[in-house]
Order: structure tokens, then C-alpha cells, then sequence
């Protein structure tokens, strides 16, 4: 995908996040404040629902961007398992072999071993 078709992708889906995430808030603020609408004022419940909006909103238009930009760079390109410090069964290659006598201090025996 070149920048160019990727950047209209983003704008279009920015938007589509920034709608879908406003009305879950909105839905979450609403499910927060109805147990307690005779206890809160109208301010309060008005507050905390448009308070619910604008984080769904913000969250549903970052999620976006954030989701475009991990398909572009991918996940540690140039870089197997291997690379990560992680031997072919996917642990370290460094550390402790293990064994059955260890150390006096490590609870592994007397240290005699």
C-alpha cells in the first residue's frame, strides 16, 4: 500500500473509530449513571456520560492510528525469535541449566553437591 492510499485509509477509518468510539462511551457513560440517576443531579449524570463519550471518542480515533501504524512497521522486522535473546525452544540461552544440588542459599540443598 503506498503512503499516499494508506494516509486516505487512516483519514476514513480515523473517523469511523472516532464515531463508533464516541457512542460506546456514550453507552458505557449511560450504563455508569443510570444505577444511580436518583442519587446524582442531572449535572452529574449528564457529565459523567459526556465525560464516557469523549474518552470512547478519543480512544476509538487513537485506536485507529495505532492499529494502521503496527501493520506498517510489524512486529520487530529483521528480527526472529532467535534475535530476542530466545534459543530455538523459545527460552533464554542464558541463565541456569538447573540441577539437583544447587547452592546453599537457593534452596536447592546443602551446597555440598
Amino acid at each position: 500500500m503506498t503512503k499516499q492510499v494508506g494516509k486516505f485509509v487512516v483519514k476514513k477509518y480515523e473517523s469511523y473509530g472516532l464515531i463508533a468510539g464516541l457512542g460506546l462511551g456514550s453507552l458505557a457513560g449511560t450504563m455508569v449513571s443510570g444505577p444511580n440517576f436518583h442519587d446524582w443531579s442531572a449535572i452529574v449524570s449528564l457529565a459523567v456520560i459526556l465525560g464516557g463519550g469523549a474518552a470512547g471518542a478519543a480512544i476509538g480515533y487513537l485506536a485507529v492510528s495505532i492499529a494502521y501504524g503496527s501493520t506498517i512497521a510489524g512486529f520487530g522486522i529483521g528480527s526472529g525469535i532467535s534475535d530476542l535473546g530466545h534459543g530455538s525452544g523459545g527460552h533464554s540461552g542464558s541463565g541456569d541449566g538447573g540441577g539437583d544440588s544447587g547452592g546453599a542459599g537457593d534452596g536447592g540443598g546443602d551446597g555440598a553437591g
